[in-house]
């Protein structure tokens, strides 16, 4: 049988509050990478807005009205969009640690 390696409580204490360190600053990356990328996106979502905006008033060389048929198309996918970054948002939010209030 091999030796059993044996610790003291004040050990086992800073062994547990140095991991538990660790799981916070891990933690606190993850945050802040998430809150990076729902930023992005809604920068990227507000220079769609910006687009969809300009399409609308835009003729073809007959004279036909086709910024609003790109417009409309174009609210669409926005409208996807933000419901697909809500979904992603609430998942980000789900998997922060429960607050202790």
């Amino acid at each position: 049988m091999g030796k059993k390696m044996k610790i003291t409580r004040r050990q086992l204490r800073s062994i547990i509050k140095e991991e538990k360190r660790k799981l916070v600053r891990e933690n606190r990356g993850r945050i802040a990478a998430e809150g990076a990328l729902i930023g992005e996106l809604a920068g990227l979502l507000a220079d769609l807005q910006g687009i969809k905006h300009e399409l609308f008033g835009l003729v073809d060389p007959d004279g036909k009205d086709m910024g609003s048929v790109y417009g409309e198309s174009l609210e669409a996918k926005i409208l996807e969009i933000e419901d697909w970054a809500d979904k992603l948002e609430a998942h980000f939010e789900s998997m922060d640690p429960p607050s202790r209030t």
